[in-house]
């Protein structure tokens, strides 16, 4: 299920991508604002929703387990900036500026 909701993901992706190239100026702006606008609908979709509440309970849970095995805090940031997904990498990124 991971794999084809990335692959969707990616999809909307490239979609946005081909939409974005044919507008500029004040029209730019309006297209960013809805496509703001569809995107969150998109991701608090049920299935969206289900992947993240599991997500991050796991994180939460290794995250606690490594720093009472290992005395290392927060592994879930390393181990997450190595999956093969360059929008999970971008999202760490955007998380670390956020933090």
């Amino acid at each position: 299920m991971i794999k084809d909701l990335i692959a969707q993901n990616e999809g909307l992706i490239r979609d946005m991508e081909q939409r974005i190239e044919k507008v500029s100026g004040d029209g730019l702006f309006e297209f960013i604002l809805q496509d703001t606008k569809e995107l969150k609908g998109t991701l608090t979709g049920p299935q969206n929703m289900s992947f993240m509440v599991v997500g991050a309970y796991a994180s939460r849970w290794m995250n606690k387990k490594m720093e009472k095995w290992l005395g290392e805090k927060n592994t879930v940031d390393t181990l997450s900036k190595s999956v093969d997904n360059k929008m999970g990498l971008a999202l760490m990124d955007v998380a670390d500026v956020v933090r």
